[in-house]
């Protein structure tokens, strides 16, 4: 009997130690799982950081083009004022040699004078005079040209050495670029390697787990004892890992901080040279602003300068020498021209070198966080297998406790499975009661958007006669419009047929007097009927009347102020008709807007409706997939309880056999 109780007790202990195996085994699948799923969250984020990383670099490389246009331009600029100053310059060529020609007709000219010197010496001492002057001023003007040359020279060389520094600094940035270059990749090899090395302590503890597994299933006491050195050396050797991780994520955070203020540096020179640039342009307006006053002052004198014999050939000689000037300073801006080509492919290269080197770094940083995350997490798995290890020594002192006590749990475990399995039943009706409900519920659901529906077809059905009504009330305003036209023709042909009338009431008067008097009391029957406003013709009618001896002339004079009144009617019917074609065509436009905002309204209640439907198709989709997902997974539990329980009903079989065999030779 104490040999079954001593069996008994060693299988429920081994299958306690299975359980916590298992257990084990799930939390790690659990939290590996966890891991790679946060890893692929990650990746996720460095890809959208990456992207973002890339559209800076795209509008820093806009913006970087967009200055060099700039700098073009102002290049451009100073090439198209040099070119102006070299047609200045022929443009005083052509001028000396119009004036040698007219120097040619003065020295005949002179020649013809000295005959007659006698009678032009005193002539020829003002003219003396006059060159003398005229000699002086031209004097000043050329060293004052010279003066603007010698400026012109000392900015040209000023430029030039502007450019020696700009690529000095280019030479310089280059280098710097480079040595970052190395140090990026020397970053990269050196995080190849620590995850290589994460890889691999990744799949020793993997390893290492099996291996534990594999030793729970055989535990012994001197089994555990060795397990516990193990354990104690794996721990060491882990911490020793950790630090040297810790002084290499210490050597990258110091690398990184370097790399930001060699950047920040960089940012400094780029800022130093927009800088220099803007008072080059300024130096550049400033020669401008001078060349101009100098224009100025050269045209002003160019009317005293044409009988000047000696000046002009020196200017020739002068012309010449800057003809000579000018095609050397015409190499040199090609030469210059050439050597900014370059400069600007440089700087192509060193932006995009730039823009190489930030991505990499942002990359490494990324890279970075990671691996202080990854250190974290070893460090709370370490905490966790000390943890685990100290569970284990507990478990151990409690299993050697717990071995009398599970023989008289069995029979508990048993009527507990009983009950368990009566709790099941019971859970898997409430379960089927609930789907029921919840069926039920989504019916009702679909019923009432049915509903909704239905009734936004209505509405849409109503909108559609609101339009078809208003459209209705479109044609009745555009035949009443029609309607009135005809009217007001009517009217005017009315009034034409007055006019008539009149014109033969005036041929009847002429004839005889009575006839008029009857005449004119037709005409006042037909005025009062079609005009109500001529008062003024009433009085004049019976001031007529009255006065009989001055009819002629007074007949005619009414006439004359018929046909005025006439007129004057006729532009009163002509404005009214204008106003009602007016206000026609307002309620034409107010009448299209109204529509067009009722077709907007019903747009967006239809929208609204399409919004709604789609929304509760989605509902329902996702309902009928809870649904579907709730009956797999109970399901799935169902079939694992089944499974269990067969299980253990064989293992109660094993058991109740084997107490039966060994009660036998007892």
């Amino acid at each position: 009997i104490l040999l079954i109780k001593q069996l008994q007790e060693k299988i429920n202990i081994l299958e306690m130690e299975k359980s916590s195996s298992k257990q084990n085994l799930d939390d790690l699948v659990t939290v590996a799982t966890e891991q790679n799923i946060c890893a692929r969250e990650k990746f996720a984020e460095i890809q959208e950081e990456i992207h973002a990383a890339r559209d800076e670099a795209q509008f820093a490389r806009e913006q970087l083009v967009s200055k060099e246009s700039e700098v073009i331009h102002v290049l451009n600029e100073d090439l198209n004022s040099l070119v102006y100053v070299s047609t200045e310059v022929e443009v005083l060529v052509s001028e000396f040699q119009k004036s040698k020609a007219s120097l040619e007709t003065i020295s005949l000219a002179m020649d013809e004078g000295l005959q007659d010197f006698a009678f032009f010496s005193p002539l020829i001492h003002e003219f003396t005079l006059f060159l003398r002057q005229s000699f002086e001023q031209h004097a000043s003007l050329i060293s004052s040209y010279q003066n603007v040359q010698s400026c012109l020279k000392q900015k040209v060389l000023d430029v030039e050495n502007e450019k020696l520094l700009l690529q000095e600094q280019c030479a310089d940035l280059q280098s710097q670029i480079e040595g970052l270059n190395q140090e990026a990749q020397k970053h990269d090899t050196s995080l190849m390697m620590l995850t290589e090395h994460q890889e691999s302590e990744r799949s020793d503890f993997l390893s290492h787990i099996e291996c534990l597994e594999k030793d729970i299933a055989s535990l012994s006491s001197s089994s555990l004892a060795k397990e516990k050195e193990n354990l104690r050396k794996d721990f060491e050797k882990t911490k020793t890992k950790l630090k040297d991780t810790e002084s290499k994520l210490k050597n990258a955070i110091q690398d990184k901080t370097k790399l930001e203020a060699e950047k920040a540096s960089a940012e400094r020179e780029l800022k130093r040279l927009h800088s220099q640039k803007a008072l080059l342009e300024r130096d550049i307006n400033k020669q401008e602003s001078f060349a101009g006053k100098r224009r100025d002052s050269l045209i002003v004198e160019r009317s005293a300068n044409q009988s000047l014999q000696e000046d002009f050939r020196k200017l020739e000689v002068l012309a010449f020498e800057m003809e000579t000037e000018i095609a050397s300073l015409e190499e040199e801006l090609a030469a210059e021209r050439g050597v900014k080509e370059e400069a600007l492919c440089g700087k192509e290269g060193l932006e995009s070198e730039i823009t190489d080197l930030t991505e990499k770094l942002e990359h490494s940083d990324t890279q970075l966080e990671h691996l202080q995350k990854d250190v974290m997490e070893l460090k709370t798995r370490l905490e966790g297998s000390s943890s685990d290890q100290q569970q284990l020594e507990t478990n151990v002192k409690q299993l050697l406790e717990e071995k009398e006590e599970l023989a008289m749990h069995l029979a508990n475990s048993l009527l507990e499975m009983e009950e368990e399995k009566a709790i099941w039943s019971s859970k898997e009706k409430a379960l089927t009661d609930a789907m029921e409900e919840k069926i039920r519920l989504y019916s009702i659901q679909i019923e009432s958007l049915s509903k909704e529906v239905s009734e936004a077809k209505r509405e849409l059905e109503s909108c559609r006669l609101e339009c078809v009504t208003v459209a209705e009330r479109l044609r009745c305003s555009e035949e009443n419009a029609k309607q009135e036209e005809k009217y007001k023709m009517e009217k005017s042909l009315e009034i034409d047929k007055l006019s008539d009338e009149l014109q033969s009431a005036h041929a009847v008067s002429k004839q005889s007097q009575e006839v008029l008097k009857s005449d004119i009391d037709t005409l006042k029957s037909e005025l009062q009927s079609t005009c109500e406003i001529s008062d003024t013709l009433r009085k004049e009618l019976n001031y007529v009347t009255s006065e009989r001896q001055s009819l002629v002339a007074r007949i005619e004079e009414l006439s004359k102020e018929l046909a005025s009144s006439n007129r004057f009617q006729i532009e009163d019917a002509k404005n009214p008709s204008e106003e009602m074609t007016r206000k026609v065509s307002s309620h034409e436009s107010k009448d299209a807007a109204a529509d067009n905002k009722q077709k907007a309204k019903l747009k967006m209640r239809l929208r609204g409706t399409q919004a709604r439907l789609d929304a509760i198709c989605l509902r329902h989709k996702q309902s009928v997939k809870e649904s579907e997902i709730m009956n797999r997974k109970f399901e799935e539990a169902s079939a694992k309880l089944k499974d269990k329980l067969a299980s253990k009903a064989l293992q109660v079989l094993d058991l109740e056999k084997q107490l039966s065999a060994s009660s036998r030779p007892m």
